[in-house]
Parts: structure tokens; C-alpha cells; sequence
């Protein structure tokens, strides 16, 4: 399958919540980043971090939108935001299957310990199987059929509206 490039909504939460997660996510990184030694063990262990496309992806396009529009609605005094995401279909899908290994061994006590990285506070770790979940929900829907939720970008009107659209004709 070619690029299909595609726009996803994530889930509604308040825009701090968003941010306390993007947080989260830095800090780790920036963990992994000062020791090295460190952040090959997690590598080999769950996912590579820092070195791979889709972890470059994730950090410099996914967490670097969600952070700038959940700041704006900060700024805009919104109580809750529901960002968009763009990004092709795959690297998306890949983008998922990196946050469910790497949450899944953050959850495991015994890592937390080990490495002295902290397990996802309940509340994020919520939002996050939200924003899985939803995210793939749309890549299912968007690689069934284009025209649902998460259209591929600039793929032109649903064709389902404009049937509507010409029965009322």
C-alpha cells in the first residue's frame, strides 16, 4: 500500500491533561537522551526510543502538535480541546503499536524500579487508551473506507453527502 496520507481527532480531554501527558512523554525521552546506557536497555526491551522514524515522528510531528494546540486552547481558556493529527495512515498505525509496547512495559512495576522510570499517572494512562483506541478506530475505518472518520486529506467531498445531497434534490 502507497502513502496514504490521513487526519485523526483525537479524543476530548482537558487541554492540561493533554500537556501533562506530552510532558511525561519529554521527560522520558530526555531521560533516555542524558543515559545511554539506559536507553538501550529499553530499547531492546520494548521499543527503540529516540532512533527509529516512527519514534522521530511520534516526538518531533505527533507530541509537538498535540502539544501546541492543547497550549493554544489553554491560552483561549477552553476546558477541553480535541486535537487533529495528520500523518500517513502506516506510520500512524506503527505510531500506535509503539505507544502500546512502550506503555505496557512502563506499567510493569519491576521497570519503574529498575530504571526509575515512573509508570503513567491513572488519569493519563486513561487518556491515552482513549486516544489508542480512537486513533485505531479511524485507521481501521480510513483503510475500509476512505470516506469515513479520518479521511484521507484532500481525497475531495464524501460521496455519501452528496448522494444525500442529490436525493434532495
Amino acid at each position: 500500500m502507497g502513502t496514504v496520507p490521513v487526519q485523526l481527532q483525537l479524543p476530548e480531554a482537558p487541554p492540561r491533561t493533554y500537556l501533562r501527558w506530552m510532558a511525561y512523554w519529554r521527560d522520558i525521552e530526555s531521560k533516555l537522551a542524558r543515559n545511554r546506557l539506559l536507553e538501550r536497555f529499553v530499547s531492546s526491551e520494548s521499543a527503540t526510543f529516540l532512533s527509529d522514524d516512527v519514534a522521530r515522528f511520534i516526538s518531533d510531528g505527533l507530541v509537538a502538535e498535540i502539544e501546541r494546540q492543547s497550549s493554544e486552547a489553554l491560552l483561549n481558556d477552553e476546558q477541553t480541546v480535541s486535537p487533529t493529527v495528520r500523518g500517513d495512515a502506516d506510520l500512524l498505525r506503527r505510531s500506535v503499536e509503539y505507544v502500546i509496547r512502550r506503555a505496557r512495559w512502563l506499567q510493569i512495576p519491576e521497570m519503574a524500579e529498575v530504571t526509575g522510570l515512573e509508570p503513567l499517572d491513572d488519569d493519563l494512562a486513561d487518556l491515552r487508551a482513549k486516544v489508542v483506541a480512537v486513533v485505531q478506530l479511524q485507521l481501521g475505518e480510513t483503510l475500509r473506507d476512505p470516506r469515513r472518520i479520518g479521511r484521507p486529506i484532500d481525497s475531495g467531498p464524501d460521496r455519501r453527502s452528496q448522494e444525500v445531497h442529490d436525493q434532495d434534490q
